[in-house]
């Protein structure tokens, strides 16, 4: 599994959702615009708030850039919103026990890694007992197969897929006391 970045850790943390792949049209007048989501659910983008000595910033900027240049990527548990409730991942066939989250990119389950332990199961309207969860592959399992066509929803706990943005940007207040901001930028699929 992944390393995972608690980003509960930081105080101040803010977040916005990236208006990347959006275009905006002009309609007939002043401020009459509509914007079209070219394909997708938008990622999110965390901004860490970072003080320290200047040694500090220096080490912080190190470690951030080596993960960069290494391309690693790592799950983060957004503290706004990391559950989901009856996500449809049916109709089943038979005998089907292991599911996969949404491969729809309009869907907000899109962007979801399953965190073991927290996932339910209900099919057919009842309850059902959940054997695994494998988080890399985005799948759940339940612990005994389900009828063809029986609709399937789980509810669970998600992490999401991130990776250190392009820089830390850090200025100095004093000589000796430097804030910044780290960006901590959802991956929705890697390459």
């Amino acid at each position: 599994m992944r390393p995972i970045l608690d980003l509960s850790a930081f105080p101040g943390l803010t977040f916005v959702d990236a208006a990347d792949g959006r275009d905006t049209f002009s309609e007939d007048g002043p401020a009459q615009e509509r914007t079209y989501r070219a394909g997708g659910v938008a990622p999110r983008v965390y901004t860490i708030p970072r003080k320290g000595y200047p040694e500090d910033a220096d080490d912080q900027r190190a470690w951030q850039e080596a993960r960069l240049l290494a391309g690693e990527a790592f799950y983060v548990e957004d503290p706004w919103e990391s559950r989901r409730y009856d996500v449809e991942v049916g109709p089943a066939l038979e005998g089907q026990t292991v599911f996969g989250l949404p491969e729809d990119d309009e869907v907000e389950a899109y962007r979801d890694y399953p965190i073991d332990g927290t996932a339910s199961a209900v099919v057919a309207g009842t309850p059902r007992a959940v054997a695994s969860v494998n988080t890399d592959a985005r799948t759940i399992t339940l612990a005994s197969g389900a009828t063809a066509g029986q609709s399937v929803k789980v509810s669970y706990r998600a992490y999401r897929l991130c990776h250190f943005g392009p820089e830390a940007r850090w200025a100095a207040e004093e000589p000796d006391w430097w804030t910044g901001t780290v960006e901590v930028r959802e991956v929705l699929r890697e390459p």
